[in-house]
């Protein structure tokens, strides 16, 4: 299934060069692109947002295109139309380069998917396409570490439940993937760690390995829960 993304920013730079990267992938297809408020308006007025299925949306618009003058406050804006007017319940990705915990508060409360964080250097770009593609083919939620503790919530999803019942009862990340429709295990590890990081502290996050991440946070999980100890 291809998936349709409508991208919503005015940095025709960052516009093109995701257009050209997106554009060698069987699975994605850059279906537009609105460069400011009036323009993203206008599209959702002719009735195509119904065919898109993620919308990369950067928070720093202008209200027409070709003004300079731009505000966090009117991506802000676009979400919540997006979400309460229009109802769109497909992805929405944040991609700006504030990380300003208001913006990033706002953008979750508004709806947004993900939030990832572009630099403005041509040479980053390719490394926030894949995080692109990653979390609109596997419905992950990515941050960047600066806004990580703005958007890691205190209560897991059932979806998050799920699979950390799925790591407590033995299961491989293939298994895991199988289960929750993931992609592939790479996409349910990815998945996994983000969760782990929603259960370990900053210290904990930062300093044990990876392997002992998952059993601190399984530990956690099954004193959360009130679960005995799996049996060996």
């Amino acid at each position: 299934m291809v998936k349709k993304i409508y991208l919503i920013d005015d940095d025709s730079v960052f516009v093109n060069a995701v257009a050209q990267l997106f554009e060698v992938e069987a699975d994605l297809e850059v279906f537009g692109c609105a460069a400011s408020e009036a323009e993203a308006h206008q599209f959702f007025r002719s009735g195509q947002l119904q065919n898109v299925d993620c919308v990369i949306l950067d928070l720093k618009l202008p209200r027409t295109a070709g003004e300079r003058q731009t505000s966090t406050s009117i991506g802000i804006e676009v979400l919540a139309t997006l979400r309460t007017q229009e109802n769109f319940d497909q992805q929405i990705l944040v991609v700006t380069d504030s990380l300003e915990p208001n913006d990033g508060e706002q953008a979750l409360a508004g709806g947004c998917d993900g939030y990832l964080y572009k630099t403005g250097n041509l040479e980053d770009l390719p490394t926030l396409a894949d995080e692109l593609k990653v979390a609109i083919r596997g419905d992950v939620l990515m941050i960047p570490r600066q806004m990580r503790y703005v958007f890691l919530r205190e209560v897991l999803t059932l979806k998050e439940a799920k699979l950390m019942e799925l790591l407590d009862r033995g299961s491989t990340w293939n298994q895991v993937a199988k289960e929750l429709g993931y992609r592939n295990a790479n996409v349910a590890t990815a998945v996994g760690y983000r969760i782990f990081d929603k259960l370990l502290s900053v210290h904990e996050q930062e300093t044990i390995s990876a392997e002992r991440k998952r059993e601190k946070a399984i530990e956690y999980w099954r004193a959360r829960c009130q679960r005995p100890r799996s049996s060996p």
